[in-house]
């Protein structure tokens, strides 16, 4: 028969196993997206656009859509956004080319933000025909005050149409180096195996 200071023994090491492996398993920060301290700036380089009563026929706006909290799994986990960016062109006759800077922020784990670059284009014909392009160069990269690194990639875009004044793109967060949030894996274990030494007194005091 094995003693019961043997099998106390092997439930304090199953005890330390079990709280070693909780302790080991990463965990990583939240990211939340902050849309309101996010913007991008539209500068037209060339603008031979024309609107009703002289106004710019080809402005275009963007509106950043809703995006939900991410929890990464890796250090170097992405996370795909399909409907991020929407930009609206106005109604004009013309076309313009535009200098774009998307800078995105983030409220968690620490307020930081990042930017990325591009070149853009944009035709009307009064509000009927129109269409555009994006050019995004590389990538933005966004550094954490816990060390965390995320590249975004916005998608570039082609779109034109009839009577379609608007497109919408996406983006992609990946992770570079996420930072694992700490867990004392050390004082876990410290209090398993004296709580396990104190069960292993006092039952040898019992016998």
């Amino acid at each position: 028969m094995i003693s019961k200071k043997i099998t106390t023994g092997l439930a304090v090491a199953a005890m330390s196993m079990t709280l070693a492996a909780g302790a080991q398993a990463a965990t990583y920060p939240t990211f939340v997206f902050d849309a309101g301290a996010s913007s991008v700036q539209i500068d037209e380089t060339i603008d031979l656009c024309y609107g009703p009563g002289g106004s710019d026929g080809c402005q275009v706006t963007y509106e950043f859509l809703p995006v939900a909290d991410w929890t990464p799994t890796s250090p170097t986990d992405t996370n795909p956004v399909d409907d991020f960016l929407k930009f609206t062109v106005g109604s004009g006759l013309g076309g313009s080319l535009l200098d774009i800077s998307a800078t995105l922020a983030f409220s968690a784990p620490s307020d930081s933000s990042g930017t990325q670059n591009g070149i853009g284009g944009v035709g009307k014909i009064w509000g009927k025909f129109s269409g555009g392009f994006i050019d995004w160069a590389d990538k933005g990269t966004i550094n954490f005050d816990d060390g965390s690194t995320l590249d975004f990639y916005l998608e570039d875009l082609v779109a034109g149409g009839y009577h379609n004044n608007s497109a919408t793109i996406g983006v992609t967060f990946k992770g570079n180096e996420i930072a694992a949030v700490p867990v004392p894996a050390a004082g876990l274990l410290l209090v398993g195996a004296l709580g396990g030494l104190g069960a292993l007194r006092r039952r040898k005091k019992a016998a």
